[in-house]
Parts: structure tokens; sequence; C-alpha cells
């Protein structure tokens, strides 16, 4: 009948590289979806979108969460932040709709709200992924509780030693396994016992003269 003549006549149109007659086409066939499923080879999302606002509604959830991956790729945050979100708005428990949401959030530059995040997601890729991220962007502290909370204790201890935050890095030392670091962490806490000394030493003479130059003006 004609409207599977259509559709072969879509399949050609689409094969000369004729998308929009295809689509056409396709919409008065025996199946329409196969334009449907051409946008989305073609990575088209708006026209996928908008067709499957018709064709298969149940689809547009990740349809938006395809297209929100190629815009992250792209270095396009903000409109890949808003595909994301429409995603989760769709399915709350959507795993990579909710990890691109975090990853965007801190791509610009809303650090708060993407390490909270992570922090209350369980997939420790993810967290890692956002670690490196705010590593990247030397947010220091951040970083290193992130690495830290995904297991990654020898990235974490580094960025504390580094950032002479040896509070923080001495209870993961037990939990380090890079040689390097011990060294450096024990580096670390020798200079700081030396200046600790240091300051007593000019404590105790500062003292010594105090008293000595009370003795001299009672004389």
């Amino acid at each position: 009948g004609i409207e599977e003549r259509n559709l072969l006549s879509g399949q050609v149109a689409k094969l000369l590289g004729d998308w929009s007659t295809a689509q056409e086409l396709f919409l008065v066939s025996s199946c329409p979806a196969a334009a449907l499923d051409m946008r989305i080879d073609l990575h088209h999302w708006d026209h996928a979108l908008t067709l499957a606002k018709t064709l298969a509604p149940h689809r547009i959830p990740a349809l938006s969460r395809s297209h929100a991956q190629e815009q992250e790729l792209q270095g396009k945050y903000k409109m890949a932040l808003q595909l994301f979100q429409h995603g989760l708005s769709g399915d709350p428990n959507d795993e990579v709709s909710y990890g691109g949401v975090a990853r965007c959030h801190l791509r610009l530059g809303d650090v708060k709200q993407g390490v909270n995040m992570a922090l209350k997601s369980e997939r420790k890729a993810l967290i890692k992924e956002c670690a490196f991220i705010l590593e990247a962007m030397q947010q220091w502290s951040d970083a290193a509780l992130l690495y830290q909370k995904s297991g990654q204790f020898d990235k974490a201890a580094e960025i504390y030693i580094n950032t002479k935050n040896l509070a923080q890095a001495g209870p993961l030392m037990d939990k380090v396994v890079q040689r390097k670091l011990h060294v450096s962490y024990a580096k670390a806490m020798e200079g700081r016992v030396c200046v600790c000394m240091y300051v007593c030493m000019c404590v105790c003479v500062c003292g010594c003269v105090f008293v000595y130059s009370r003795v001299l003006a009672h004389q």
C-alpha cells in the first residue's frame, strides 16, 4: 500500500541524506517511529525530542539524558545541566542524570551544590569524577574530601600534605599505600616539630631576657 511505499521512499531519502524529506515520508508511512529513530541515530536531539512528544513520550527522559551527555562532552555545561535536570525530573532515580547535574554544577562554579550532591551519592565513580573536577579547579579541600569518601586515600592524603593540612592527612596515613607520601608526611611533620621547638626556644629566651632586665632594673 501507499504507507509501505512511503516507508521505502523514506529509507531512500535517508540514504541520500535528505533528512527532512525522509522524516516527512516516515511520518505518513506504516512506521512513523522510523522518523524518531532516524533523528536519534543522527544525534539530532532537538528534532528527536519534538517527535518523541507525540510518537513516544516515554522515551523523552532517555533522549534528554543522551542529549545532555553530548552537550556536557562539548563543554556546553549550562545546556547540559538543564537537560540533565529534565531527565532527573522524569525519573528521580536516574543515576546518570543525577551525576550529570552534580558535575555540571561544579563546572559552572556552584561548588557547594555539586559537592553536596556528590556527598549524598553512593556511587564511588561519581564521587571520584567530582573530586577530579574540583582538583582541576584547585578547590583543594573539597577535592580531598571527595577523594577520601571515594576511597582514594592516597590522592586525599597527597592533597592534604601538599596544602600543609597535616591534621587531616594524619588519620589517613594508615590507609596510604605510596611510600613517597609517607616520606613527605614525615618530613612535613618533622619540619613542624622543628618550628615548634624554635618557637619554644624563642619564648624561653625572651622570658629569660625579660627576667634579667627586671633584675637589672632593681639593682
